[in-house]
This record gives structure tokens, sequence and C-alpha cells, in this order.
């Protein structure tokens, strides 16, 4: 895979549809990494496992939370809370909503996959989708 220089203070991460590893580079390591079910696309949009795409936004474990009677997930890191619910195009931000034109999903077995581009820039990253390499491609501060 092409990348960008690395040795940047912000982190990079890459997700290619279909694959289980993906990349994270922050303050200038990278790491590859292995998810548990590939991101795919779908309506145009790609879409990670909840938990690999908040990790790579830098969201901390104890920031990731889940809510299974309304199948609703937040996120919280960095002074930025984020919560989104499986079949809800209503993303909301610090409690303000903003509109997707998708929503998240439960695929099987039973895990739940966020629009890449709606959360990376909920929390002020940068989305690019890498035609020569098929990635999505999430740069932050």
């Amino acid at each position: 895979m092409t990348r960008l220089p690395i040795g940047r203070n912000w982190s990079d991460s890459w997700f290619k549809p279909g694959e289980t590893h993906y990349e994270v580079i922050s303050d200038g390591q990278k790491q590859v990494l292995v998810a548990d079910t590939a991101p795919f696309l779908q309506n145009g949009r790609t879409f990670v496992p909840l938990r690999h795409l908040a990790l790579a936004l830098g969201v901390p474990e104890q920031g990731i939370g889940w809510t299974p009677a309304t199948q609703t997930v937040t996120l919280a890191g960095n002074g930025v809370t984020v919560t989104l619910a499986v079949g809800d195009n209503i993303l909301y931000v610090n409690d303000r909503p903003l509109q997707m034109d998708v929503a998240p999903l439960l695929v099987p077995p039973g895990r739940t996959c966020l629009p890449a581009r709606y959360v990376a820039e909920a929390f002020g990253y940068t989305v690019q989708w890498d035609e020569m390499e098929q990635s999505v491609v999430i740069s932050g501060q």
C-alpha cells in the first residue's frame, strides 16, 4: 500500500474493505492491527467495526460504550462525545444532531459497524478515499 509520510504528531489510519488487517500510525509509530470483522462498503460508504474505528480515532477503551437495550453506541474522547444508534441516521456530536445518509449496522456475528467518515469527522479527522488502494484514509491532528 502507498502511505503518507511517517513522523507526524497526529494519527493516520487505513481501512480496506474486505481485509481484517488495518494500519494505524500515531506519533510516527506504525501498527498493523487485526479486526475480527472486515470493513465493508455499502451504499457508497465504508463501514468499520465499532471498537477498531474508535481505537484508531484515539477513543480510549473506557470511552467506548454500548447499550444493548437501545443498540446505542457512545464514544467519548478528547472532549467530544459521539452517540449513534443502529438503524438511525442521526449522529449526535456533544448532543448536537447531525443527519447522515446511512445508519450504523449490526452484522453477524453481532458486530456493530459504523460509517467511518461521519464518525471520524465528528472527532475532527479528515477522511479520504484512496482509489488506487481501495482504502479509506483517516488523518487527524
